[in-house]
Parts: structure tokens; C-alpha cells; sequence
């Protein structure tokens, strides 16, 4: 069995070269939690906090789906949640390559950008508050550094080393940190525009002093819930909420006509979910019940086709496409929006004629 290690090399450069990011997770780096244990004690947990939110609230995404009106929505649909990152913050994606193994709190930014972008372009007042969500300005170094802190996520991992958990990082962004505009905190000082793998571990073992958690806890999730299906999946995307996922699978670099990566190797690791294609021509070519969209936090670590099949639409930089039966053992997180969960009506990608 393969060493496990969660602590990033001391001896690393500020700026690991991508390829090595790669071969340590494939030499058994652990940037997300990988104890059968844990990760049953921190689903429980993450349970009853959300169970515990109010009748509104729903850890089951078939609770969720069913309760709004959004179950089956997704069904035999391209399904697609990064084109409203690239028309509020273009150039967000793939963001700057992670530098420590704070992979979870990448996958969890990204997820939270999703939303909220897709929140703000859809344009319709939430339903209890009134309240109506608008684009955060953000300057284009933020932009290019994710649009949204990880770090101030991540400070509450809850301990000192690297490597955490979905769940955990889902609870964070609905109680602590969940859109941490990318910017200059001066009246805290700490500068957030610019991704820092030192920055990210400045705290861990101890929580951010309280007056700092008064200033990241301005733009939170609402809610989240658990995701067991790939109809879940793609249900929770055709309305515009991103995904966080945990899990152990590793993948080429090359992909393949379709955008679509092989299964290579492991990685205990946490990448974002931006889309699913249930189309027919996905069980046609590969014999599956669907593709997902999966978003690394490695730069433009990959290579190969990104043009979406039937589509002028071309995935981003960083990304790929991943067979369900490749992926069905993640645990996967939906973000809400601000205001909750909300049937959206997304823009079809599709030519006319196309399936």
C-alpha cells in the first residue's frame, strides 16, 4: 500500500512546477481526507448541522431536488454552470495552481463562484429576503487569481497540517467563509487579491481572530446538501449550483476528442464540478450513463480537445470531462445560493437539432 502524507514539503519552492504537484498526490500526497473514519464522522456531522438548519434546509440532495421542484430537471440535458464564471469574471478559471494541500478549499471556491455567479445573472429577487444579488467588483489581479479567496476558507480547516474534507469545507462556507471577495482587507490587515500558499496556513490550529471572521462572513452560503446520484448531479447543475468533490481517483492529462479524460492512477484529492452531460450521444460513444465536468486546482495542468460535443462551447482551461462509472464513489457537495435553493432557468448550449 502506497505511503500516505499530509504536509506539503518544506523544502518546495513558492511555485511548484505543475507536473510535481501531479507526482506528489500520485505518490500518495493527501490533500482531502482519505480515513474511511473520518470521513463517516464528518458526513454525520455535516448531517445534523444541516438537518438542524430549519425545514428549509435539506442534507439529502433528493431531499433538496424534491422540496424545489428541480428533481429530474437535469435529465438527458447538457447541463453547464462555468458560463456565468466567464460572463461575470472572465479569466477566473482555471485560477492559480494550488501551492500547499489546500485542495479542498480550491474545489470549495469554486464551487461558491458558481453559484454565485449563476445567482447573479439570473437576476430575480430572493423570495424571503427581498434581497436582490449583484456582481462584486473584483480587479482583474483578483480575477485572475480565482475571483474568491480560498485561503479564508481554508483557515478553518481546523488544524495545523494539510488536507480536509467536502463536508467540512461545505459547512465552513455556510457559518465562516463562503464568497470571500479576492481583494485588500485593509481594515484587517491581510491582502487577499493574490492566491498564497503561506497565506492559507497562517491559520488552521487556532480559528481567524473574531474580528476578521466579522469581515469574511459577509457573503455566505445559505445551505448545502449531499449529493449521491449522477441525476442529482446534473439536476443541482442545470440550476446553476456548483459542486465541491472528495475522493481517490487520479486522471490523465490528455484528453480526448471529446474533452473526456482517462482514469489514471490515484489522487486523494478535491476538484470542483461545473457540469453534466446526460445526452444520448455520451451512452452512444462511451457507454455511460453520463459525463461530468470536473474543474482541477492544478493550473493548466492538461492538455488535449476542449470543444463541448454538439456545441460551440469550449470548457475551461484546467478542466475535463470524466466518465460517471469513473467517479461514482466521490462524495459530492451542492452549494446553495445566498438565498437559498431556487429552480433557475439556464441558457441551452445547444444547436437546434443536436443531442
Amino acid at each position: 500500500m502506497r505511503p500516505r502524507f499530509q504536509y506539503w514539503p518544506r523544502s518546495a519552492p513558492a511555485r511548484m512546477p505543475i507536473t510535481d504537484i501531479a507526482k506528489m498526490y500520485s505518490a500518495g500526497f493527501a490533500g482531502c481526507e482519505f480515513s474511511p473514519n473520518k470521513i463517516r464522522a464528518a458526513a454525520e456531522k455535516f448531517t445534523s448541522y444541516i438537518d438542524g438548519q430549519g425545514r428549509w434546509a435539506h442534507a439529502s440532495g433528493d431531499g433538496a431536488a424534491h422540496a424545489y421542484a428541480i428533481a429530474g430537471t437535469g435529465a438527458g440535458k447538457l447541463s453547464l454552470t462555468f458560463p456565468a464564471i466567464g460572463d461575470l469574471y472572465a479569466g477566473a478559471l482555471p485560477g492559480p495552481a494550488q501551492q500547499r494541500g489546500d485542495c479542498v478549499s480550491h474545489g470549495q471556491k469554486t464551487a461558491n463562484l458558481a453559484t454565485l455567479c449563476n445567482e447573479v445573472l439570473h437576476g430575480q429577487p430572493d423570495e424571503v429576503s427581498g434581497t436582490l444579488e449583484a456582481a462584486p467588483k473584483i480587479t482583474a489581479a483578483g480575477i485572475r487569481n480565482g475571483a474568491l479567496s480560498t485561503e479564508a476558507i481554508y483557515w478553518y480547516r481546523g488544524h495545523g497540517g494539510d488536507g480536509w474534507h467536502c463536508s467540512e469545507s461545505a459547512t465552513v462556507s455556510t457559518t465562516k467563509a463562503g464568497c470571500v471577495v479576492r481583494r485588500d482587507f485593509p481594515e484587517i490587515g491581510i491582502d487577499l487579491t493574490e492566491y498564497s500558499g503561506g497565506l492559507a496556513g497562517k491559520y488552521g490550529r487556532t480559528e481567524p481572530p473574531e474580528v476578521l471572521g466579522e469581515v469574511l462572513n459577509d457573503h455566505l452560503i445559505r445551505t448545502a446538501t449531499r449529493l449521491d446520484s449522477l441525476e442529482q448531479i446534473a439536476d443541482f447543475c442545470q440550476n446553476g449550483y456548483g459542486i465541491n468533490s472528495c475522493g481517490g481517483e487520479g486522471f490523465s492529462r490528455t484528453r480526448d476528442a471529446n474533452g473526456v479524460a482517462r482514469r489514471s492512477g490515484s489522487w486523494a484529492h478535491s476538484m470542483a464540478y461545473l457540469g453534466a452531460d446526460l445526452r444520448p450521444w455520451v451512452h452512444e460513444e462511451y457507454g455511460v450513463p453520463g459525463l461530468v465536468l470536473v474543474q482541477n486546482s492544478w493550473g493548466k495542468f492538461n492538455g488535449g480537445p476542449r470543444r463541448i460535443h454538439g456545441t460551440g462551447v469550449d470548457i475551461p482551461d484546467g478542466s475535463f470531462w470524466a466518465k460517471w462509472t469513473d467517479i461514482s464513489r466521490r462524495s459530492s457537495f451542492a452549494m446553495s445560493s445566498v438565498h437559498g435553493w431556487k429552480a433557475k432557468k439556464l441558457p441551452n448550449f445547444i444547436p437546434k437539432g443536436i443531442v
